[in-house]
């Protein structure tokens, strides 16, 4: 069977900057380049198709054709999940291979006033916190204000006064968007510097007495050496198990296959490609080396 292409469908509109990393993990791992689509195609009204191929799947989308199994599904944008969800549900009817066909997980997590419903109900620990919907500035200790849809960054306020509180609230308001208020999780990095305790959708666990602040849809990738142990562990998950390249030894005495070209066997072709003939030897003994079959 032909090996598969691991599709990267992100948004290139997108200025997170994690589509270069997961290129780089991906070209670490399968020693190829990721076939990418973007991901705008397959939102709500776009041209992109999705279609079974036998035992895999066809997508075309922006002039790129590809037929796989695997699609890692990425750097898509808070406010773009609902337009995405068609997409997630045709890669999970036709048994693709991906974490990210799980439109409902995607809503939990990136709609937060629905990630502390979530928190409520399911019993897990987490800061305390009110959801407003379109409040005046009236309705607004130490907290953390943020959107209930969106990425973060300039939107996410540390409200430590009543002022500070208001400029959030008037914020919101011209934004036109639903926020949350969290009691602050009184974590700390080594170096003094607050840190708010966030979980991937793909990995909840409590850090800190077991208080979670809220869920984001992917793992973060900027992080020290994100690559090695972010990046590239999340592509490894979406790649099915790689067989052993070579035979297993056999026991001492007895005949074993060896690949003509194999490294570190003396006798032996250098350059016969993998998966390339097989031969016959015996192990060496004290008159020599065992000798090897050249078949050009």
């Amino acid at each position: 069977m032909a090996l598969s292409e691991l599709v990267l469908m992100t948004d290139h509109s997108s200025t997170e900057g994690s589509r270069e990393m997961l290129v780089a993990a991906a070209r670490t791992l399968t020693g190829r380049e990721p076939v990418q689509l973007d991901a705008r195609h397959f939102m709500s009204g776009g041209s992109g198709r999705i279609e079974a191929d036998g035992d895999r799947l066809r997508l075309e989308g922006g002039g790129v054709v590809v037929t796989t199994d695997t699609v890692l599904v990425y750097e898509i944008p808070p406010h773009r999940r609902r337009d995405f969800e068609d997409c997630q549900r045709l890669l999970r009817v036709h048994g693709a291979r991906s974490l990210g066909t799980d439109g409902q997980a995607w809503q939990a997590a990136t709609e937060e006033d629905r990630t502390v419903e979530c928190f409520v109900s399911d019993g897990i620990a987490h800061m305390p916190t009110i959801a407003f919907s379109r409040p005046t500035a009236e309705e607004a200790a130490e907290a953390w204000a943020r959107p209930a849809i969106g990425m973060g960054g300039h939107d996410v306020f540390h409200v430590t006064s009543r002022t500070q509180l208001v400029a959030a609230a008037r914020h919101y308001a011209t934004m036109g968007a639903d926020w949350l208020i969290s009691r602050d999780a009184a974590n700390f990095t080594p170096d003094g510097r607050r840190h708010q305790y966030r979980v991937a959708v793909l990995d909840l666990a409590a850090e800190s007495g077991g208080v979670v602040f809220k869920v984001n849809v992917h793992p973060m990738f900027g992080t020290d050496r994100g690559l090695e142990t972010v990046a590239v562990p999340y592509v490894a998950a979406h790649l099915p198990p790689r067989p052993d390249p070579l035979p297993r030894p056999p026991a001492l005495g007895r005949p074993r296959a060896v690949r003509l070209g194999t490294p570190g066997v003396r006798g032996c072709r250098p350059g016969t490609p993998l998966g390339g003939p097989y031969r016959w030897r015996r192990p060496a003994t004290a008159s020599g080396p065992p000798g090897c079959k050249d078949d050009s």
